[in-house]
């Protein structure tokens, strides 16, 4: 896909509540997660993404879903005092708790999948 092409594609798919985007390659090969904002910052530098074949756009309740899908015993939501957070269960290190917020979702993402999410049920 040309950026222009895709540029056109989220301007007319993108909602007000849409933070996210899951894109795939042709290959198939693996899912990748990110944060809206960013990945049309990426987009604005180059020329032609051809290693793109589609997308999805998510808002922070369906990226929530995609990441206690993956790690279900890993992260949970809590209501606090302070209002909602996430707890995060890291394997040999502290229990972490943050600010449920979008920024706070991917990088809990993409420590736990370290950047990568392999899973062939692209689409």
């Amino acid at each position: 896909m040309e950026s222009r092409d895709i540029r056109h594609e989220l301007d007319n798919r993108r909602g007000a509540d849409h933070t996210f985007i899951k894109w795939w390659r042709r290959e198939h090969d693996f899912v990748d997660f990110e944060l809206l904002d960013r990945f049309e910052e990426r987009l604005a530098k180059e020329e032609g993404i051809k290693w793109l074949e589609g997308f999805q756009l998510l808002d922070t309740e369906q990226m929530w879903q995609e990441l206690h899908n993956h790690f279900p015993d890993r992260v949970r939501r809590e209501n606090r005092r302070e209002g909602e957070v996430l707890v995060w269960n890291r394997p040999g290190k502290d229990e972490k708790v943050c600010r449920f917020t979008p920024e706070n979702l991917m990088t809990i993402f993409d420590v736990e999948t370290r950047g990568v999410v392999v899973d062939s049920g692209a689409g």
